[in-house]
């Protein structure tokens, strides 16, 4: 019996020395699976990149070009670069809704100052100061301030002064405005005395943009790991209908949305447990004075590039840089809070010793199957990243191994050439087993190899000739979360 070759025909007549190559025989590594994550976020008319259209950013300054300086866009793709500069992050723009509202707050100051300092405002987070000069009077500071906020184009807001109260707007309308911090002293810096300082915080921001136009654009492309700055039921809603069209069978670019929200453990908890979606987590901000989308890009850097790594691999001790830890008086006691928020959909953070924000359990917003029975299998956030990751690996291997392969029955199995590329469920079987044991196994993603082969089916489809289906049954690789020690002394 003949070679099969893949282009090399047997009629060629014309002497000459003839070779080919078929890398097939060369694809059993496991596949990268190199992720792209998607920055969705409002934009400002000061921005060159329309709306609607995806950009590559690489750069903080390219990010305030293209969406405008100190839009919510801009300042999420700097913390995502200061979190990530590996993996490939693609950003969108959109405008704010027309209909909306901007959020506004003050800050108010009366009497006179008697002991000179600075005053240490932090917007969002980011520090602004303003001279307190001995003698200076509340209308002077105000001024001060406000020049400061405004001389500072990074900032979420713009300032206005009138007779000692400074008025503070969001760039943005929408919901958003309401989330930003505004605080005194955040790192106890001394503050001016004799003259009082008064804050209304962020209020009054209403209309988020409309989602659907955002999902239009992202086409066909795969997004494994989204931050998604708005947190209102409707878009929310989109993306999650969304989210698990890009998970089935005929579409096959899976990806999870990330949103941090603000407020306190009731509200928070609320919010996630009204939430029973398999693709999205819910980080709280816990009253960190980081804007939540800056915060949630953040995030996204660091489980994009773990995730990518390891997506079995818990992310708890993981830094997330550039998002402040909560003041004392607001962090979340590990019970029964946090704890409790665990089994509402609420993924949890901690502050270490040495001040920083770090994650502690990452996990989906997913409990209940549509029968409302309780349903873990999507629970653990690493649970949908490892299973995207096998379902791309199990493919890419088969489209590399068997690209023009013929199917049969395995009753004539033995009788073809070698050199054949004919494919039978026997074969099928053989291969899953093998990608298991050799690639899957070995990388700690999956385990009980004894249950898989059990559990295999490889047989060819009954109504339709040319498929071959599988059924496989991994047991995904856990997370080493929990260690519970029983100490019984004999005295």
């Amino acid at each position: 019996m003949s070679i099969s070759f893949p282009s090399l025909s047997d009629t060629v007549r014309l002497p000459f020395a003839y070779a080919e190559f078929d890398p097939s025989g060369a694809s059993d590594d496991p596949a990268l699976m190199p992720y792209t994550v998607l920055l969705a976020g409002q934009r400002l008319p000061s921005g060159s990149a329309p709306a609607h259209t995806l950009q590559r950013p690489m750069s903080a300054s390219q990010a305030n070009e293209l969406f405008g300086r100190g839009s919510m866009l801009a300042v999420m793709c700097a913390a995502y670069l200061n979190a990530n500069s590996v993996t490939k992050m693609l950003a969108m723009g959109v405008n704010d809704d027309a209909a909306g509202e901007a959020a506004a707050g003050a800050v108010t100051f009366s009497g006179a100052v008697s002991a000179a300092a600075p005053v240490c405002l932090y917007i969002g987070g980011k520090l602004v100061k303003a001279a307190a000069p001995y003698g200076a009077a509340a209308a002077d500071i105000a001024t001060a301030l406000a020049t400061a906020v405004n001389a500072d184009a990074d900032l979420p807001v713009s300032a206005a002064h009138s007779s000692g109260q400074v008025t503070l707007t969001a760039k943005h309308k929408g919901e958003c405005g309401n989330d930003i911090d505004l605080r005194l002293s955040y790192y106890d810096e001394p503050r001016p005395g004799g003259i009082q300082i008064a804050i209304t915080p962020m209020a009054g921001g209403a209309g988020n943009p409309d989602a659907a136009p955002i999902i239009a654009a992202m086409g066909d492309e795969q997004f494994h790991v989204i931050a998604w700055p708005w947190t209102d039921a409707a878009s929310l809603a989109v993306l999650r209908d969304e989210l698990d069209d890009r998970w089935g069978p005929l579409r096959q670019i899976d990806g999870q949305a990330v949103v941090v929200r603000r407020g306190s453990f009731g509200q928070v908890s609320t919010f996630s447990g009204a939430r029973n979606d398999k693709h999205l987590t819910v980080l709280p901000s816990e009253g960190s004075p980081t804007s939540p989308w800056e915060d949630c890009a953040a995030s996204v850097g660091v489980i994009a590039y773990y995730g990518n790594n390891d997506p079995a691999r818990g992310f708890n001790t993981l830094l997330i840089p550039g998002v402040l830890a909560p003041a004392r008086e607001d962090v979340w006691p590990g019970f029964p809070e946090k704890n409790q928020g665990l089994f509402e959909g609420l993924s949890t953070r901690y502050v270490a010793p040495d001040g920083t924000v770090r994650f502690q359990k990452l996990i989906t917003t997913y409990r209940l199957n549509p029968l409302g029975a309780e349903d873990k299998a999507f629970l653990s956030l690493n649970s949908p990243l490892t299973l995207s990751y096998l379902r791309y690996d199990w493919n890419n291997y088969l489209k590399l191994k068997y690209p023009r392969h013929k199917l049969a029955g395995d009753t004539d199995a033995a009788c073809y050439d070698p050199s054949q590329p004919v494919m039978t469920p026997k074969l099928g079987k053989a291969e899953a087993i093998a990608r298991f044991t050799d690639v899957w196994l070995p990388m700690g993603l999956v385990e009980g190899s004894d249950q898989f082969k059990r559990d295999l089916l490889c047989e060819r489809n009954a109504r339709n000739e040319n498929r071959l289906d599988w059924l496989l049954r991994p047991d995904l690789m856990n997370q080493f979360e929990v260690a519970g020690t029983l100490f019984r002394h004999i005295v």
